[in-house]
């Protein structure tokens, strides 16, 4: 549903091509405001892992703007049909900070900055695009793209939409009222929180930057890109973590054993439980996870060594919870999905689309529980691409560690490094078990 009020004198520019379904600016940039939100009540402390700087009231914020270069008449050609665009909409959108920049400190403003410009691109390319020091400047050409008529409607909407919407969608504690000014469409001031952007970025990424410097970056890339993509893939609501409580798992009447019982009493710690096969050590696992469903984990992770025992994990766990719970992640994944979703006709399309589906929802970190390979979780390590939303994604999760005994040496140290640094810089809790 359109929120009010609605800036219906933007209903002719498109954020996505008719390929795409055709969104409007507006409607697209509403839809990944609804998913950030979506994350906030997920995740509400998170901002705790970032310092004192106010991450959500700089998310939505970078939010609201991180789209307005899409309005270039370029992007808007190219949308319609037309030929291919040489710039960058994300960089575009820079020159609209200036607008909500002197109710932000310097720190936000960088925060704000860098949200905005690397929510597709890194920085290195970003810099390639747009070089200091040419004869003329390529931002120029850039800000030539942006009618002056089309920019202040783009102005009237952040100022007239921006603050009732965060009420709407719920995020009035943690986003500060800002009042846009308007401002002139300038290369020398995108330049100018370019400049600031890649300063940022060399800071954290020069040699002996402490680690926890790197990380509210981390969750603001992480954060925007997955709202984003959420968005795009019309996803319309975030699932809510698995709320129930350890009896769901192990339900009064049945006998428990003492392990069991111990390991509902240490949800917030980390458990490393050793014990015979058969003796309930799944059980005592999610029952950890779960504790009394008060403060269930924002999402739960388990991981075992094969793909034979991920599967049945997945059948046994959707036993429990229900198919639009759980997700499955490995590299036949597709394969054990297609054996269980079709009906009828072998390779129907109905169970094509839903199995690709589904790995949409694992990429898009959106199911509660996952059942999946450490290994999917190592490329966080090697910073692969969307490393950022993988590690958001980690944050303030449970993760149980299922025959931990499986792995040879070099690669029980990769898994056991991933362990120390997700523990010490997103607050995620770990249980760890092995029969032998």
């Amino acid at each position: 549903m359109k929120p009010s009020p609605w800036p219906d004198w933007l209903d002719d520019l498109l954020a996505k091509s008719q390929q795409y379904g055709g969104e409007t600016l507006a409607s697209h940039t509403w839809d990944v405001l609804c998913r950030l939100a979506d994350l906030y009540r997920l995740r509400p402390h998170l901002a705790d892992l970032a310092g004192e700087v106010r991450l959500w009231h700089c998310l939505y914020w970078a939010t609201f703007l991180h789209d307005f270069g899409k309005a270039a008449a370029g992007f808007q050609r190219r949308l319609r049909g037309g030929p291919a665009w040489s710039h960058r909409h994300e960089v575009l959108s820079l020159a609209f900070v200036d607008a909500i920049a002197h109710d932000l400190n310097e720190l936000e403003q960088c925060w704000v900055v860098a949200a905005i410009v690397s929510h597709h691109r890194d920085a290195p390319e970003i810099r390639e695009l747009y070089p200091v020091g040419l004869r003329k400047d390529p931002l120029s050409d850039l800000c030539a793209e942006l009618q002056p008529a089309t920019a202040d409607l783009l102005h009237r909407w952040l100022g007239e939409c921006a603050n009732p919407w965060r009420i709407g969608l719920g995020m009035a504690d943690v986003v500060a009222e800002i009042n846009p000014q308007s401002h002139p469409i300038d290369a020398r001031r995108i330049r100018h929180w370019l400049s600031v952007y890649h300063q940022w970025v060399d800071t954290l990424t020069a040699a002996g930057t402490a680690t926890t410097a790197r990380i509210p970056g981390i969750l603001l890339r992480g954060l925007i890109t997955t709202a984003d993509h959420m968005a795009s893939a019309h996803l319309q609501q975030l699932p809510e973590p698995i709320r129930h409580s350890w009896q769901a798992v192990i339900p009064a009447g049945r006998e428990t054993y003492s392990h069991q019982v111990a390991s509902v009493g240490a949800s917030a710690q980390h458990v490393l439980l050793m014990a015979p096969t058969g003796s309930g050590k799944t059980e005592a696992a999610l029952a950890w996870a779960l504790g009394d469903g008060s403060n269930p984990p924002a999402r739960i992770f388990y991981t075992l060594p094969y793909q034979a025992s991920m599967n049945a994990m997945y059948d046994r766990l959707c036993g429990l919870f229900g198919n639009n719970v759980v997700g499955l992640q490995h590299g036949r994944a597709a394969q054990a999905l297609y054996a269980r979703f079709r009906d009828g006709e072998e390779w129907a399309a109905t169970t094509v689309r839903k199995v690709q589906w589904e790995k949409n929802l694992n990429l898009l970190h959106a199911r509660p529980l996952k059942v999946l390979s450490p290994y999917q979780l190592l490329k966080a390590l090697f910073q692969l691409r969307g490393f950022e939303a993988m590690l958001t994604d980690y944050a303030r999760a449970g993760f149980i560690f299922d025959e931990i005994h499986a792995y040879e040496p070099e690669r029980l140290a990769l898994i056991t490094g991933l362990m120390r640094y997700l523990r010490r810089h997103v607050a995620a809790r770990f249980f760890v078990m092995s029969a032998t």
